[in-house]
């Protein structure tokens, strides 16, 4: 069976990735359910860390963007052993929940000490490593938000930047609807 391939292009570039399913079959759902509804479509790029991650969907204003799911990585129990390096593609996480929408890039192998085992890798960059380079170096804008942990840092481009469409190619197979937690355990 032939991987699933997003493409994520932005007014200056296109980032293609593999979705790779059996890392992470519950976090590629929801990334297939979410960019088939067009949600992550005129999106913001909200966070960059250089030398570390870019995040596209870290400032989640659209509410189908919002669901929490099982945080499928090697911490919380999962067999997930998707290596962190240059290009790999996660999902955001605390605990034993991670974000159904919240993806990222990494920018470096050195990300792999600070987030292997800890979040749910689920894909590979395999074309538009330049777009990432771009977007890695742009003029950015530190931003704070109430609740947010000293040790988290949010860079926001000082000139905005958006995803102009996510798509993603199935070759025809069909993936199950993601399951999502109870909203009471989201709280």
């Amino acid at each position: 069976m032939k991987h699933p391939v997003a493409k994520m292009k932005t007014e200056h570039g296109t980032v293609t990735f593999e979705l790779i399913p059996e890392q992470a079959p519950n976090t590629v759902a929801s990334f297939i359910k979410l960019a088939r509804e067009g949600a992550f479509d005129g999106q913001r790029i909200t966070r960059i860390v250089p030398g570390f991650v870019i995040q596209p969907c870290f400032l989640l204003e659209d509410e189908r963007l919002r669901g929490m799911i099982d945080n499928e990585c090697s911490e919380n129990g999962h067999a997930n052993s998707l290596p962190f390096e240059r290009g790999t593609v996660a999902m955001g996480a605390s605990g034993n929940m991670a974000s159904g929408a919240s993806f990222f890039f990494t920018l470096s192998d050195t990300a792999r000490d600070r987030l292997q085992g800890r979040f749910p890798a689920f894909g590979r960059v395999t074309d538009g490593f330049e777009e990432l380079d771009r977007l890695e170096h742009l003029d950015l804008e530190e931003m704070r938000l109430p609740d947010q942990p000293e040790n988290v840092k949010i860079f926001l481009p000082k000139v905005p930047e958006k995803i102009v469409s996510l798509t993603v190619e199935t070759w025809g197979e069909t993936y199950p609807e993601p399951d999502y937690l109870p909203y009471e355990e989201q709280q």
